[in-house]
């Protein structure tokens, strides 16, 4: 491919190494940049020392792994238009709300739109919401987050004896992992639960806003023998946990501004083996796919029955538990995703 490919433009709060480090993928390369203004937020933030980069790399590819309605993506856009003209520059869009835009950033939208080769969508509805904003370029469907399978996989001797240290031997767990909070649709987790079988405990795996409303309602409900709020876990052993998981659920609630835009718990939960539960907000029916079941979001009489479905047939949830390797392997492995993004990216590099 002609030139290098920036596949990503990634912040840190270090300055950036002297010469840029060489990427698994391709002809392309990893440059950790260092944030100015508004560090932390997405939308808001810029980057400092990107100007060399360009110079020196000229790429044949700009890939920004940011949403075209931030500064980033402006500040990119305006130097690859200065320093870089003959690049291709990609986004990657997670959104999946047409939400109202303020001025400021409409104006922004409106010019990285029109700079972008091709915008990269995370999920189905993003394509919409990009015709929505007015843009005609290619859109393929690619989330780029994937799992790596040398940390999630299955590990039932952990497993076994967190569910002896637990006192979980002999019942069957559904498990939560992520922010407790309001839109999560938890409180219909426990609503829920109240209407299944007694032997079915449920693990909250996370901490949040809602924790003390969660607490409460699990009193009130009668469950405090059959819920655990297990609290943050760190990320390394975050698979002993799934891998015990009769089921995950994931009981998100859209809002008028945010549906679920993809689910990494949920991709996790399948490389370690955990059958799913999921509503239908936002993009949580297309990651599962065959991996588990999905009721109304909302619905806790349909949630308790999928649940109590679970409990009763084990060869179903082996079933998923399958169906969710099998998708791992093909479609959200790390290795995977990198292969197709970088495919992408090498056929926007070699088209005139």
């Amino acid at each position: 491919m002609g030139g290098k490919s920036i596949r990503s433009l990634r912040g840190n709060n270090t300055r950036p190494p002297p010469t840029a480090s060489p990427s698994p993928l391709s002809g392309s390369h990893h440059i950790h940049l260092t944030p100015i203004w508004r560090v932390g937020d997405p939308h808001k933030g810029l980057l400092q020392t990107l100007l060399p980069w360009v110079r020196q790399l000229q790429p044949a590819v700009i890939a920004l792994e940011r949403d075209p309605d931030t500064l980033l993506a402006w500040q990119v856009a305006l130097i690859r238009r200065l320093f870089a003209p003959r690049a291709k520059l990609v986004f990657h869009s997670w959104q999946n709300v047409a939400r109202p835009l303020s001025r400021p950033v409409r104006f922004v939208l409106n010019q990285t739109l029109r700079a972008a080769d091709s915008i990269i969508c995370a999920n189905a509805a993003g394509e919409g919401i990009l015709r929505q904003w007015g843009y005609h370029g290619s859109t393929p469907l690619q989330p780029w987050m994937g799992v790596d399978t040398t940390t999630f996989y299955p590990r039932p001797q952990e497993a076994a004896d967190l569910r002896r240290e637990m006192g979980l031997e002999t019942v069957v767990v559904a498990g939560y992992v992520g922010r407790l909070a309001p839109e999560k649709g938890l409180d219909d987790l426990l609503h829920a639960l109240s209407h299944t079988p007694t032997n079915l405990h449920l693990l909250f795996i996370g901490q949040g806003e809602q924790e003390t409303h969660l607490r409460q309602l699990t009193h009130q409900l009668g469950l405090s023998q059959r819920v655990r709020f297990v609290g943050n876990v760190p990320h390394t052993h975050l698979p002993n946990y799934m891998s015990l998981l009769d089921m995950l659920v994931l009981p998100s609630r859209s809002t008028t501004v945010w549906q679920e835009q993809f689910g990494r718990v949920l991709i996790e939960a399948m490389a370690c083996g955990a059958p799913l539960v999921g509503s239908s907000s936002g993009a949580i029916p297309e990651v599962i796919g065959s991996a588990g079941l999905i009721f109304p979001e909302g619905d806790t009489a349909v949630l308790a029955q999928t649940l109590t479905q679970l409990v009763n047939f084990p060869p179903l949830r082996q079933e998923l538990a399958a169906h969710g390797r099998h998708r791992i392997d093909t479609t959200y492995s790390q290795p995977i995703v990198s292969q197709r993004i970088s495919a992408l990216y090498q056929q926007l590099a070699t088209t005139p």
